[in-house]
């Protein structure tokens, strides 16, 4: 059976309003976490391995990944209706 699925949260954060001393300019941090399991899968490895290191069928194959990552931001004119990054 393949099948897959992932997780993740993030965090945005306001770290200094008015950066720079530019009036409606904001620096931000944001961070995120995610973990994701790209399949599964139950394998015959003694197919695929040499005779001495045969192991029992039903083996499981996992492909997983987990990212963290961390960006600064700066956003303009805050409190605008449009509000570039």
């Amino acid at each position: 059976m393949d099948h897959g699925w992932h997780i993740g949260a993030g965090l945005e954060q306001a770290m200094h309003k008015n950066f720079l001393i530019v009036k409606g300019m904001t620096l931000m941090g944001e961070g995120g976490l995610k973990f994701k399991r790209f399949a599964f899968k139950n394998h015959d490895a003694s197919r695929t391995l040499p005779r001495r290191y045969e192991q029992s069928s039903g083996n499981i194959i996992q492909v997983t990944m987990l990212f963290v990552d961390v960006a600064p931001k700066l956003k303009f004119n805050e409190g605008n209706k449009i509000s570039p990054w």
